[in-house]
């Protein structure tokens, strides 16, 4: 299901996946054979699928309705990934509905081998990675403003994925007046994990995301439990 407006003087969009079909609301996008569907599961699940070609990608996301000027956005997403081995995902706010398909599908990723040098294919966004190319098994936190990757990013939370266990990821950003950057905050599990000053340029629009790569022959499916983004419903400073 999913909820456009609130009664708490906030936009929200919420979805809980209860039914057959992926929302209309939600653009999938990927490599041949990445899909996002609707599968039978515990809660509802949407499954992100990609296939066994190494360095494939799929990507969910919403629409570019957002931006850090209202006051304060957020995304929290609970999935999980089905196999550790071979796999990628990222999940947060980008400033593009699609990405580029293959090894720079996602919005975040690691492009060499045995690295922890960040890549972005998004212009200006911010959220979570986890990848295999990746030197270190952790998930990171990362920020990106202007094609200018943040000072901070990205910063290893020090907390690697659990095969088919699932984990909530939130990111949120507080708008810090005209003339400032917005702040990006981080949490995994409801623990508060980084947070990162001057991250995003307030006036951009932005849409939430969800993304799955492959690092190598097998199938990777990234299952989402639900999405849950909110937004002030205006300016909070001029």
């Amino acid at each position: 299901m999913a909820q456009t407006d609130s009664p708490l003087g906030e936009v929200r969009e919420f979805y809980d996946f209860i039914g057959d079909v992926v929302p209309d609301q939600i653009n999938a996008t990927g490599s041949t054979a990445a899909t996002a569907t609707v599968v039978a599961g515990i809660n509802g699940i949407m499954r992100v699928h990609v296939d066994d070609g190494d360095n494939e990608s799929s990507m969910v996301a919403g629409q570019l309705i957002y931006e850090a000027s209202t006051g304060f956005i957020s995304v929290e997403v609970r999935a999980r990934v089905d196999a550790i081995s071979d796999s990628a995902f990222s999940m947060g706010f980008t400033d593009a509905v699609t990405e580029t398909a293959g090894a720079a599908g996602m919005p975040a990723h690691f492009n060499t081998d045995c690295s922890d040098a960040l890549t972005t294919t998004a212009s200006t966004g911010a959220g979570f990675v986890y990848d295999l190319h990746s030197a270190s098994d952790a998930i990171f936190a990362w920020a990106v403003d202007g094609d200018s990757d943040h000072a901070c990013a990205p910063a290893n939370l020090t907390c690697a994925p659990v095969a088919a266990t699932y984990r909530t990821y939130k990111v949120e950003l507080h708008d810090q007046g005209c003339g400032n950057k917005a702040q990006a905050e981080f949490y995994l599990c409801g623990d508060h994990k980084k947070t990162m000053t001057s991250a995003i340029t307030r006036g951009t629009n932005l849409t939430w995301f969800v993304a799955a790569g492959n690092r190598g022959g097998s199938e990777v499916n990234l299952d989402v439990d639900y999405i849950d983004v909110r937004a002030s419903r205006g300016s909070s400073t001029a």
